[in-house]
């Protein structure tokens, strides 16, 4: 292998371990939620809030991190992100009150904003001809250690607590970041044009092509199934339908390993030169199908098919990952850190809309539920369509 693959697959390294961090960062939030009112005596309301800081931080930031990295050196850009994060985690340890403890979460939030967009932009010019692929392994090794992470961290919970569990995010944060500040770097030879253009006629070229609003609708529907589906619906649907806590969280488990398998194998085939067309239409199409069977068909008994069919559904979600391979390579190399974060912000609050559609429904039964959830099999047939669009508009495959 050349030195220079070598270095790019040690770049992608790092900046998947930010992936990981960042996401964990985030979802520790409701392990530690009940002992953190407790401790800091504050109401369902204002825990809350705090759990909403971290997320509205990160959606707010993602155009801007966007113009950020077509524009400034990634490897400073990236070491301040893993650095917030690891303040951010530091003073939410150490809050004596709502507020403290709200500019914490805060700064985790506005410093893991830059983990996918960087890590996207990063990938773009160090394998470019791979950029799905890449991009997918990220989601996967993403999915699988959050996975892993979520139940060690719990266990650690037991052992120390809330504030020395975000003691020890704050140390793995300024590793990460002395990581970032001794490997990030692009290809030798690559340098930016962007310095050079008008900021606000930059962006607007940007967000004025249909392509990339095209890729938006289609990262929409599949990202915001998983992170609202699968982050507060699915577990209470196989609730409904009569299974126990234990058995609900495995059937969800099964949704985030299909997305990230998808992710990878989809960009691996994308990276094949696969037809566009199928990658971009048939796993939303079959997603959008199995999701309406999931929910519309009364209780599946079999717990090996529905474990598979909802590892079909992940699967076919996957296929977000080509959104933002499109996008980018669509744009010219110190542009396509903005088209990424275009698409990341949009995808990112239709999934906190979607989120929210919970509320209308969380004290009623199966029935209020199905009253509901027939958005899901509308927004991927939605991203189907977005898909063959995109397919139409592309160059031949």
């Amino acid at each position: 292998m050349k030195p220079g693959a070598i270095r790019g697959l040690v770049i992608w390294l790092i900046t998947t371990l930010f992936l990981i961090y960042e996401n964990l960062l985030n979802t520790m939030f409701g392990l530690v939620a009940r002992d953190v009112g407790v401790d800091l005596a504050i109401d369902a309301v204002q825990l809350g809030v705090l759990a909403a800081a971290f997320v509205y931080a990160y959606g707010a930031m993602q155009v801007p991190v966007g113009v950020l990295f077509d524009r400034l050196d990634p490897r400073r850009l990236l070491t301040v992100a893993a650095l917030a994060c690891a303040l951010g985690a530091l003073v939410f340890a150490h809050s004596t009150g709502v507020g403290q403890a709200f500019v914490g979460r805060s700064l985790m939030g506005l410093g893991g904003a830059l983990a996918y967009v960087g890590a996207s932009t990063l990938m773009a010019v160090w394998w470019p001809a791979w950029l799905g692929l890449m991009l997918g392994l990220a989601q996967f090794v993403d999915a699988i250690g959050s996975a892993v992470g979520q139940p060690a961290m719990a266990a650690l919970l037991e052992i120390t607590g809330w504030r020395q569990l975000h003691v020890a995010a704050a140390v793995a944060g300024a590793t990460i970041a002395l990581g970032m500040s001794l490997i990030v770097d692009r290809p030798a030879g690559f340098a930016l044009a962007a310095n050079r253009r008008p900021l606000w006629p930059s962006i607007r070229r940007v967000g004025g092509k249909p392509a990339l609003w095209l890729a938006a609708v289609f990262a929409s529907g599949t990202i915001g199934t998983i992170f609202s589906y699968g982050v507060v619906w699915n577990v209470s649907l196989q609730e409904a339908f009569g299974n126990d806590l234990q058995r609900s969280a495995g059937v969800n488990a099964w949704l985030f390993v299909g997305f990230g398998g998808g992710a990878a194998v989809l960009g691996w085939l994308s990276g094949r030169r696969a037809p566009r067309r199928l990658l971009l239409v048939v796993p939303p199409a079959v997603s959008a199908v199995v999701i309406g069977l999931l929910v519309y068909l009364s209780r599946i008994d079999n717990p090996v098919i529905v474990d598979l069919a909802t590892a079909v559904v992940g699967f076919g979600c996957g296929s977000s990952v080509l959104a933002y391979e499109l996008v980018a390579l669509d744009e010219a190399p110190d542009q396509r850190g903005t088209a990424i974060g275009f698409v990341n912000a949009i995808a990112f609050f239709a999934a906190s809309g979607l989120q929210a559609l919970h509320g209308l429904a969380a004290d009623g039964g199966l029935a209020d539920a199905r009253g509901i959830l027939w958005v899901y099999p509308l927004i991927l047939a939605v991203s189907a369509a977005a898909g063959w669009q995109m397919a139409a508009r592309g160059r031949s495959r």
